[in-house]
């Protein structure tokens, strides 16, 4: 300016000046501001919009509904920035928006409340499905681990079924299918169960043998009847309280029948006596029941003893008819 105007105070004749003139308004129309500090400030902006954007799209707790909500925000973010950059007067305000809408982009999290809370709900209810797992008192150690390895495997690929899912609606039915597998996933302890079973079905056919033995009185059928209920608890108590595969077969090998084996020796001993053992019994039998001198109870213990020398006398010599 200062030029231009020295020019034109310089020039002497009329042509002179107006040509001075002429230059100098056109010094004056070259001169341009050099703007460094908002595009400067712009281009900060812009870096942390594009880092929260690249966040935000690889962000896998977010559904695609969520996603496209955060960039929509990101976006307001980013123009209320620019604006406010471009409404700023000095250097200082400049600085000042800068720093204020850069830090509320970089600090802005979107919201992934619909995956988080489906896999919330999920895992809580594997965590009870495993603990059945743990506590289901008819497995074997083989069992329950066979069964635990199973049920993590399921739950990892239903689990992963939600991570996957893109949209808030593909999540839930996600999440309804993989609480659906849960459920589906049954516990079955077949080894305890056959072990009892075999041992149920050996009672059964003792207990017919009870039934149809000739030579038992119904009081003596009735107390084989009641061991034999007695054994078979046992039995199967023995079983339930067996951890491993190998012990529950143990239990179930040593079962009812041979538990029960005093008692079918004295079924055998009963069918076998012949004469003269069966009517000196007979007779010894008659003798106590005549004798008025017992009371029940004495005379059913006498009576007891009797049966119990012939059973000793029949082990002693089991094949003599004497």
């Amino acid at each position: 300016m200062a030029t231009a105007k020295g020019k034109v105070e310089q020039a002497s004749g009329r042509d002179d000046v107006a040509q001075a003139q002429a230059q100098g308004l056109n010094a004056i129309g070259d001169v341009t501001g050099q703007a460094v500090k908002k595009p400067e400030a712009n281009a900060d902006i812009e870096a942390a919009v594009a880092a929260k954007r690249q966040e935000i799209e690889g962000n896998k707790t977010l559904t695609s509904d969520e996603r496209l909500t955060a960039l929509t925000q990101l976006e307001s973010k980013r123009q209320d920035a620019l604006q406010a950059i471009a409404d700023a007067a000095s250097n200082e305000d400049v600085e000042q928006a800068l720093n204020t809408h850069k830090t509320g982009i970089e600090n802005f999290t979107p919201t992934a409340s619909v995956r988080q809370a489906a896999l919330d709900a999920f895992d809580r209810e594997a965590a009870v499905r495993a603990n059945n797992i743990e506590t289901f008192s008819d497995f074997t150690e083989e069992e329950r681990r066979d069964h635990k390895q199973r049920f993590e495997a399921l739950r990892d690929q239903l689990r992963q079924s939600i991570l996957d899912a893109g949209t808030d609606r593909e999540v839930q039915d996600a999440l309804d299918n993989g609480i659906s597998g849960l459920h589906s996933f049954s516990l079955t302890a077949t080894k305890k169960r056959d072990a009892i079973s075999d041992l149920t079905q050996e009672a059964q056919t003792k207990r017919q043998q009870i039934q149809t033995a000739p030579n038992l009185t119904d009081e003596e059928r009735v107390e084989l009847n009641k061991k034999l209920d007695q054994v078979l608890d046992e039995a199967k108590l023995s079983v339930h309280r067996s951890n491993t595969n190998d012990k529950v077969q143990v239990a179930n090998d040593t079962g009812v029948e041979k538990r029960f084996v005093p008692l079918g020796q004295n079924l055998r001993l009963r069918q076998r006596p012949t004469k003269p053992w069966g009517l000196r019994l007979k007779n010894k039998r008659n003798e106590i029941r005549q004798n008025k001198l017992l009371t029940k109870e004495e005379k059913d213990k006498a009576i007891e003893s009797v049966d119990q020398a012939l059973t000793d006398a029949l082990q002693n010599n089991p094949t003599s008819d004497d």
